[in-house]
């Protein structure tokens, strides 16, 4: 174990914007709760995951990729959307 210093390098945190959204959207009603709580809203109930995005919907995330194999060129595009 020649060069090994035995120190543990965390590996590096990546946040992605669809994951970001999620994540957000799960406080999303208690967030408006609390920044309308002069107009006394009713308290936001526990809501299931399919409920949360049906009420506040995510954006549409478009991801574009090229790729080329001689003459043919692909392009596909990912959408995520949510119908309601």
């Amino acid at each position: 174990m020649q060069g090994s210093s035995g120190n543990w390098k965390r590996p590096i945190n990546r946040m992605y914007s669809y994951n970001y959204q999620v994540g957000e959207n799960y406080y999303l009603p208690m967030k408006n709760y609390i920044d309308s709580k002069e107009t006394k809203p009713d308290i936001p109930g526990p809501l299931c995951f399919s409920e949360r995005i049906a009420a506040n919907a995510l954006n549409d995330i478009k991801t574009t990729m090229s790729y080329s194999r001689k003459e043919t060129k692909l392009t596909s595009i990912v959408s995520s959307t949510v119908s309601l």
